[in-house]
């Protein structure tokens, strides 16, 4: 059982870095584009890239930044993504309020279990 939920996570992991890197090669944009605008190393972004190693969570999220993309929490075997209301959705904790703050992990906790993670290209204007 512990290896069956072992290798879904690791498939998992892989959708999402390889989903990022189509987004990345369909915008034009390069390894070297990456490491300039986030200040990783070009062979840490080529490392993130190829699942050399897994990655900070602040490194996936520069690297998702700089392709103009969030990480979203979605329920998993939904075929439409549900949206979180504007104020819900958030790309840092910075300038979060506590009520915001208890409101995204009580909407995280009630997704555990039966939700995943899903790149998102960011459409909001900023």
């Amino acid at each position: 059982m512990e290896n069956k939920d072992k290798n879904q996570r690791m498939s998992d992991y892989a959708k999402l870095i390889s989903d990022a890197v189509a987004i990345r090669k369909e915008k034009g944009i390069t390894t070297q584009n990456i490491a300039d605008e986030t200040g990783i190393a070009r062979p840490n972004v080529t490392r993130l890239e190829t699942m050399t190693n897994e990655v900070k969570l602040s490194t996936l999220l520069a690297y998702l930044d700089a392709l103009d993309c969030t990480l979203e929490i979605v329920p998993r075997g939904k075929k439409t993504r549900k949206k979180l209301p504007k104020v819900e959705k958030y790309d840092s904790l910075n300038g979060m309020s506590a009520k915001q703050f208890i409101r995204l992990v009580l909407y995280t906790q009630k997704l555990a279990g039966t939700g995943g993670l899903e790149i998102v290209p960011d459409d909001t204007e900023t």
